[in-house]
């Protein structure tokens, strides 16, 4: 029994949720995408850039984008959080929590300000940035790493479903 396994996760290198075989780098669209990219460079009798190399720069670029974002997003609310800030440690003046604690309780009055002042949607999108830019960061981790593990040569991960023609 030769079953693939599949798991639903984030491209990196279009931030879709896909559904992709494990050990691949991006989902079957950025796939697709990246053969197409390959065949015109060929084409054009330009250089070929490795999938993994690829998946790399997409993926840096992504979180570079998504960084930007978020600190837009953050630049509207820094009154907000300064002021969550300062009543959760003038709260806890005696009191010392360990760092994250303190933070996590600096969010809560954070986004409970924020819904007070009718800014719920800039906390949910804050959130939401923060969690697609840890898992790039995470898959980018991930696919420096397999770059990391390659020997000398190697062009990144085979391609399933890539077969040679026997041109006559």
């Amino acid at each position: 029994m030769n079953e693939k396994k599949e798991q639903v996760y984030m491209c990196p290198a279009c931030c879709l949720g896909e559904t992709k075989e494990v050990g691949h780098v991006m989902g079957p669209a950025c796939e697709e995408r990246f053969q197409d990219e390959v065949l015109e460079r060929l084409e054009n009798h330009q250089p070929v850039e490795p999938e993994l190399e690829y998946a790399i720069r997409l993926t840096q670029k992504n979180v570079s984008e998504q960084q930007a974002q978020l600190e837009e997003l953050k630049s509207g609310s820094q009154t907000y959080w300064d002021q969550a800030y300062g009543e959760i440690q003038k709260e806890c003046h005696k009191v010392k929590l360990p760092k994250e604690k303190f933070l996590g309780a600096v969010k809560t009055r954070f986004a409970e300000i924020m819904s007070n002042a009718g800014q719920s949607e800039i906390v949910a999108g804050i959130i939401s940035i923060g969690e697609i830019i840890s898992n790039l960061t995470n898959q980018l981790d991930w696919l420096q790493s397999l770059k990391a593990r390659q020997p000398n040569g190697k062009n990144g991960p085979k391609t399933e479903g890539a077969t040679e023609e026997k041109v006559e």
